[in-house]
């Protein structure tokens, strides 16, 4: 072999190996690299998912937000990686992943198969319970109760959808947030309000006296809550969803849940007081993406 077919076997593996690397992270990991930012989703009343206090975000959420961003920076090898926040609220959080403003959202967002035609979604990272929030003296003791009731719930949302699939033969009351759908409640503009357990339990947390309140717990319905992702990016979803396995499975995402369900949470110094149940123990154990329709 002469000297000239050397050098061209040698300037096409170059070649070949800078195409590799250039090649080596696409789509929004190779943004993420490019950019050393990550811009993160966050919610202003998601008590204790994703709530503000005077240091900016902070919950549940956050911290598996933060954690996310700090295993790809492990990954993506950077010295560096800045978290930019951005506030979401229950109608802007689809369209914000959509135009690709942001790039990761993990508060209360269920997964259902009807959502991954527009985003995509990471590992499940908590099974709720659907709850009602009535009156300690109230006779409802289940969803069938509700007929002839006036039921707050927050507009457009799975819990809305799925009061309306039911039929009953009730008033909703729909409000834009879940802080609003508990005030309709706690003023007596409903007779019940509808959620999900630990965001019920949160919004408790932030009345002055939640004593006249209990959660009606509406077992057979469930919720998987997903960091929401762009779509139709494997390689990002991967690493989000290895990053989480890796969490639970070192029993690291049980810390964090306690931490901010069963301990003191600020500003409040109050406790949500919800105990990690069989079936998050059981999704920990084995990490999935399956949403519950």
């Amino acid at each position: 072999m002469n000297c000239r077919a050397i050098l061209g076997i040698l300037l096409t593996t170059a070649l070949l190996s800078l195409q590799a690397h250039a090649d080596e992270h696409t789509g929004r990991l190779k943004r993420i690299k490019d950019n050393a930012v990550m811009v993160i989703a966050h919610g202003e009343t998601a008590t204790p998912f994703s709530y503000i206090d005077r240091n900016g975000p902070i919950g549940f959420g956050v911290d598996i937000s933060k954690r996310i961003a700090d295993g790809i920076k492990s990954r993506l090898k950077l010295t560096e990686l800045s978290i930019r926040w951005n506030p979401v609220t229950l109608s802007t959080r689809f369209p914000l992943i959509v135009t690709n403003t942001v790039d990761l959202e993990c508060i209360t967002t269920t997964h259902t198969r009807g959502r991954e035609e527009t985003a995509g979604f990471s590992n499940t990272f908590y099974i709720s319970d659907e709850g009602i929030a009535v009156r300690r003296d109230s006779a409802i003791k289940s969803v069938a109760d509700l007929a002839g009731k006036r039921i707050a719930v927050v507009r457009n949302t799975t819990t809305e959808q799925a009061l309306l699939a039911r039929g009953l033969n009730a008033t909703l009351v729909p409000e834009r947030t879940n802080r609003l759908a508990m005030a309709a409640f706690a003023e007596g503009r409903a007779d019940a309000y509808i959620a999900a357990v630990p965001i019920i339990a949160g919004e408790f947390l932030r009345l002055a006296d939640a004593r006249p309140f209990r959660i009606v717990n509406i077992g057979e319905y469930h919720e998987a809550f997903a960091c929401m992702l762009p779509k139709n990016d494997p390689a990002f979803k991967k690493v989000v969803d290895d990053i989480l396995a890796e969490m639970m499975k070192s029993g690291e995402f049980e810390r964090i849940y306690n931490k901010w369900f069963m301990e003191p949470i600020p500003p409040l110094g109050r406790t949500v007081n919800l105990p990690l149940n069989d079936d998050n123990r059981r999704l920990y154990q084995a990490p999935n993406d399956k949403p519950f329709e």
